[in-house]
């Protein structure tokens, strides 16, 4: 039993830290976001490096935090800032995504560049303040 729980807090541990790494890292990656959609209107060839790497790094981003969800079992319903939520965040992301796809798609450069140089970083800064509360809801069970 008594290992299971040191197993838990390491596991809790190691969340909490990659939990502060991401929110660390979307500042990063909102400014690759803007700078992607500012290359694939300059040169469509280097631009659209960027926004492959880009959209890699969004998608790495969701599902790590879906799987931080699934593991500590959180209803993304109660992670809330404000008016906002992450289900709600979850869900706008994924309405944005199949926007994104659809400029792809059609070959929309300037739509590929509206949405990473705008609603795409606004949405990660919202994912930003939804990760700090998330952070505190699996800090508190965890000391709980």
């Amino acid at each position: 039993m008594v290992e299971a729980s040191c197993e838990l807090h390491e596991i809790g541990t190691m969340t909490l830290q990659g939990l502060d790494e991401s929110h660390q890292a979307l500042d990063q990656l909102k400014a690759d976001c803007r700078h992607a959609a500012k290359s694939v209107v300059s040169d469509l060839v280097v631009g659209a490096v960027k926004v492959v790497e880009t959209a890699q790094w969004i998608h790495d981003f969701l599902v790590f935090e879906q799987e931080i969800v699934d593991l500590f079992a959180i209803d993304p319903a109660s992670v809330s800032a404000g008016s906002d939520t992450l289900k709600q965040a979850e869900a706008d992301m994924e309405e944005l995504l199949k926007s994104f796809d659809t400029c792809l798609e059609s070959m929309d450069v300037v739509g590929v560049s509206d949405l990473l140089g705008g609603p795409v970083p606004a949405l990660l800064t919202r994912f930003q303040d939804l990760l700090v509360i998330l952070r505190a809801q699996i800090n508190d069970s965890a000391n709980g």
